[in-house]
């Protein structure tokens, strides 16, 4: 605890620097990169918005992942939600203006300053205190994670030029239709599922206690959330695919609905891999980052000629599938894997409950305007039958009670 503002400071330092250098080589190398992905340099100043926001987001992680350590997590979601609003009405005003794609860049740049300007005070409160951290403690933990990541971008990134190379430019647009509806589901429920996790198995990391219990119950809900969201996406991918692009872009749904079928395996493999990093392993964690990425890029090589999109997404279900067995591989002897399947059983019956008659529904009509009746009636079905089944117990009706808002709090006695 005496170290914490020295490590503070330490990691201030290496933050600006890795971010400043992060910038200025992405903005240096933005005409290149434009002529590489779009073959014209004329969009090369959109590029540049591109550099300036991985430089703020480099930051802004650092002190998102700081505030989660902490369990600071309600200043944290109102940090958030402010930047969200402030970034969202900017803009909105930048695309009146007539900014275009450069205004999507622009309001995501405004969120990431918006966000560190509210932190930054906090984190830097006590840095004058004395002391030194040795750089060489910080980076020995936190170089695999970060050429965990550099893989992890790497590999989205080779996708893209492997669409662009064997296809052609329209098809990358229709992939990330594709991408954006497939991996929604990974960013509302596997990014706090991660928030989650990583504090709780730090702390039982530094008690000296074993993975095991954490990994169960994050199993668990991960199990009990995550399956059945990823089965009603898969049943409504095309309305979604219509919400989000367009008529233009019906080619994006069956690929959406493949990524999408992938979520629980992204989210057991996140919790491994997070548990991996409180136990300080986190060369493991590069390890179950990089090796699928030859496969599932040889894959791709061998699918997309034939296959086009579909081949894509053929190449990133294996990726996921990889990642998955080898962080179980690489956590064994580390982590205790106590996965339920019995539960996955009951939940894997309980969506398919609600996937007929969505499926039906859908087949009827697929207009966006439908989808919250869609989205509560399987919620609907999918409870009914956790309830009939015995699945839903006290301590899952206690944590519902603690999580929702007061005014909400009934619900879990629905439960």
């Amino acid at each position: 605890r005496a170290a914490e503002p020295a490590f503070r400071r330490t990691r201030l330092l290496l933050t600006a620097l890795a971010s400043v250098l992060s910038g200025a080589v992405l903005f240096v190398a933005a005409p290149g990169a434009s002529l590489l992905l779009t073959r014209t340099p004329a969009y090369a100043d959109l590029f540049r918005l591109a550099a300036l926001l991985v430089a703020a987001s480099i930051a802004a992680g650092v002190l998102d992942g700081w505030m989660q350590g902490r369990r600071a997590f309600g200043r944290l979601a109102a940090v958030r939600l402010l930047a969200k609003i402030v970034s969202v009405g900017a803009g909105v005003g930048l695309v009146l203006a007539g900014f275009g794609v450069a205004a999507a860049l622009g309001s995501l740049i405004i969120y990431q300053v918006l966000f560190i300007a509210c932190i930054v005070p906090r984190f830097a409160h006590g840095l004058k205190a004395p002391g030194r951290y040795p750089t060489k403690e910080i980076t020995r933990f936190a170089a695999p994670i970060a050429a965990s990541n550099l893989a992890g971008f790497a590999s989205g990134t080779a996708e893209s030029l492997l669409i662009v190379a064997l296809l052609a430019t329209p098809d990358l647009g229709m992939y990330n239709v594709a991408l954006t509806v497939g991996t929604f589901l990974a960013v509302l429920l596997v990014g706090p599922l991660m928030a989650t996790v990583l504090p709780a198995s730090s702390r039982v990391a530094s008690l000296g206690r074993g993975q095991g219990g954490v990994f169960s119950v994050a199993g668990r809900y991960a199990t009990l959330l995550v399956l059945p969201a990823s089965v009603g996406i898969v049943v409504l991918a095309r309305p979604l695919v219509l919400l989000v692009g367009g008529p233009a872009y019906t080619a994006a749904v069956l690929p959406a609905a493949l990524i999408t079928g992938m979520t629980l395996p992204v989210a057991l493999s996140s919790v491994l891999s997070a548990q991996l990093q409180a136990e300080g392993k986190t060369g493991r964690v590069f390890l179950a980052t990089a090796l699928p990425i030859p496969v599932a890029l040889g894959l791709g090589l061998l699918l997309m000629p034939a296959l086009g999109l579909l081949g894509a997404a053929l190449a990133r279900v294996a990726l996921y599938t990889i990642a998955l067995l080898a962080t179980g591989i690489l956590a064994r002897g580390i982590v205790p894997m106590r996965y339920d399947w019995g539960l996955l059983g009951r939940a894997a019956i309980a969506s398919a409950a609600f996937a007929l008659p969505l499926a039906i529904l859908e087949a009827w009509s697929d207009s966006v305007w439908l989808l919250p009746v869609y989205a509560l009636l399987g919620l609907t079905i999918y409870v009914s039958v956790l309830r009939v089944t015995g699945t839903i117990n006290g301590d899952d009706r206690r944590l519902a009670q603690e999580l929702l808002p007061r005014r909400l709090a009934w619900l879990a006695a629905i439960l």
